[in-house]
């Protein structure tokens, strides 16, 4: 189960890679933004985060962790296209905090995940492969983000980004309908 998990947490990483080096840049060069404002809308990614991070904790909590990744995965794919919507300082304001809200999801999901996959005493060893894999996705992400804004435009690695995280969709789907099947029995 946890190589579906990384197979996801890939492609995901991947997307994710794709738009955050560029998410300044996209501010300050499309949106128009001098470097103060650019600072209050990436401000206000941490706003989001710090806001999401507990509640989204307790639904990871309730639901289930591959549930809240799997939700994760289809409304970041949703934030990071809306990021494109921006054309004044309070829509970059408003969708970096919501960027930031569903970026929440992430963390708690995540570790709960990797502790409920992993024995006790493997646990280190699951959370070394996880993040190897996500940090891979990452490097990926970062070099094809470049890419594709210096190829097809500013906007394209917040076209593509998203569509790398929904091929994160259907591993976890299946992960989950494993966790819920084993957890059942």
């Amino acid at each position: 189960m946890l190589s579906f998990y990384g197979f996801a947490l890939f492609f995901h990483s991947f997307g994710f890679s794709m738009i955050t080096p560029y998410l300044s840049l996209f501010a300050e060069k499309v949106v128009g933004l001098d470097m103060a404002s650019v600072g209050l809308v990436m401000g206000a990614w941490n706003v989001g985060l710090m806001a999401g991070i507990v509640p989204w904790g307790w639904v990871s909590t309730r639901l289930g962790s591959e549930v809240t990744l799997v939700g994760h995965f289809v409304f970041s794919a949703v934030s990071w296209f809306a990021l494109t919507l921006s054309h004044d300082l309070m829509g970059a304001v408003i969708l970096m905090f919501f960027f930031g809200l569903v970026g929440s999801m992430d963390m708690p999901a995540r570790r709960a995940l990797t502790g409920e996959l992993a024995s006790r005493d493997k646990l280190a060893e699951a959370t070394g492969f996880i993040e190897l894999v996500n940090g891979i996705g990452g490097l990926l992400g970062s070099v094809m983000g470049g890419f594709f804004w210096e190829r097809l435009g500013p906007a394209s690695p917040f076209y593509v980004g998203p569509l790398m995280t929904l091929v994160s969709v259907p591993p976890m789907l299946k992960l989950a309908s494993k966790v819920r099947g084993a957890s059942e029995r």
